[in-house]
């Protein structure tokens, strides 16, 4: 009788051990629920991933094209800086003789007409630089921007 006992006491320590090993239906539903909403969570987020790749990928591409336009403007300022150089320094030569024909006495050959258009000469020729002027500060700005 006491290995009977002994036998039935083992028996009962087993199957409490079993029963205590054993999860809820209710525990077992939420951790379900939990694991579905993890997945979903995930998914979400690997799109969300796949997206900002995207966008990095296109902002990648625009900025390319933006240093290619710089680089482009900078080429053009360059440019127009030179021409701005050599249009600056066949106005100072035309400005030059213009002074030199009106130092000129006018028994020499200068007539009224003639000063006049030295005059205009000497108006266009302002009027060249500060347009060529105006060209270079507005594709400076543009450059700075």
């Amino acid at each position: 009788m006491r290995r009977r006992v002994g036998t039935l006491m083992i028996a009962v320590l087993v199957s409490q051990i079993m029963l205590t090993g054993c999860v809820s239906r209710a525990d077992y539903d939420a951790l379900v629920t939990e694991r579905d909403q993890l997945i979903q969570e995930r998914d979400e987020l690997a799109a969300e991933v796949e997206k900002l790749n995207g966008d990095i990928t296109e902002l990648q591409t625009y900025s390319k094209e933006l240093l290619e336009e710089r680089d482009d403007l900078s080429s053009q300022l360059d440019e127009m800086s030179t021409s701005l150089e050599e249009q600056t320094a066949e106005v100072e030569k035309l400005n030059s003789e213009i002074e030199e024909l009106k130092a000129q006495k006018p028994s020499s050959g200068i007539t009224e007409t003639t000063q006049n258009i030295v005059g205009t000469a000497t108006s266009v020729a302002g009027n060249l630089i500060d347009t060529a002027a105006d060209i270079a500060g507005s594709l400076m700005g543009q450059s700075g921007n």
